[in-house]
């Protein structure tokens, strides 16, 4: 009905005409088509009035500001690009790109900090406005803080994407890395970056120390926690320290913190049956 209706009208008139009505009867999706009518005919009083009135979300904040860029009037489209992120409802990816490419390119270092700092204070998109962080500092060189932006970024990335983070980081943060896996085990949360190995076991090959240190703390946490229905999970980690070590050739060191975790659990029977022979 839209592409007939578009179709239909070829005058200037009709095409106000029709942006009128959508302005009257139609949703907010026509509504959106209505104004950029209004700004491809010049019809700039309609455009502001409607725009105006409705300020709520990230993409109308960026539309009237780059309409008052476009109009040479700055200072107003500053205000709004300030507002945005602040009031706006839903996401803040659209209104941070924008204007993370608009202070970029003028190299104002001062608003961008600034505009990380309300981003981040909404709890929204924070995956996004981590990633443009890393990418700012990346490219200005600022290790320290393209470290701390990464580190963030693993809170709130899920298991699908944490190798491909991993190679962002490159090999100067990896020890880092493994530090933070380390840290942040949270063994009981089924997002927890540690959970099921999904990403610590790709780095055994390289970091083979690190990781079975990290999966020995695991399996005494849950020994120590005494719940039987955890007791399998317990086994399944001894048998992957088991696997990291003998491909080390580490195996009288395996047999020894082995016969140890046994002796140390030894009147924990049922556990006893789920790890002896594994």
């Amino acid at each position: 009905m839209r592409d007939v209706a578009f179709a239909m009208c070829k005058a200037r008139e009709e095409n106000i005409y029709l942006a009128d009505f959508m302005i009257q009867k139609g949703n907010s999706y026509y509504q959106e088509c209505a104004t950029a009518i209004y700004r491809e005919y010049g019809e700039d009083a309609k455009f502001l009035e409607y725009l105006k009135a409705r300020l709520e979300w990230g993409r109308d904040y960026v539309t009237l500001a780059d309409f008052y860029i476009e109009q040479g009037d700055e200072k107003q489209a500053l205000k709004l690009l300030w507002d945005g992120p602040r009031k706006s409802e839903g996401g803040l990816s659209g209104i941070c790109q924008y204007m993370f490419d608009y202070f970029n390119a003028q190299k104002d270092e001062k608003s961008l900090e600034k505009m990380f700092e309300i981003a981040q204070k909404r709890l929204r998109d924070q995956r996004f406005i981590l990633e443009l962080m890393h990418q700012y500092y990346r490219e200005k060189g600022e290790y320290e803080r393209q470290k701390e932006t990464i580190l963030q970024l693993f809170s709130h990335v899920r298991y699908d994407s944490l190798y491909e983070l991993y190679w962002i980081c490159k090999e100067e943060l990896t020890a880092e890395v493994i530090a933070y896996l380390a840290q942040h085990p949270n063994y009981d949360e089924w997002d927890a970056m540690g959970t099921g190995h999904r990403f610590s076991r790709r780095l055994a090959d390289r970091y083979s120390r690190e990781v079975a240190e990290m999966y020995w703390n695991e399996a005494n946490e849950f020994a120590e926690r005494g719940n039987v229905k955890k007791y399998g999970h317990v086994a399944d980690v001894l048998r992957e320290i088991k696997e990291i070590m003998r491909e080390n050739k580490w195996d009288e060191e395996w047999e020894r913190r082995y016969g140890e975790f046994l002796r140390r659990y030894e009147r924990k029977r049922d556990l006893m049956r789920e790890v002896k022979g594994v």
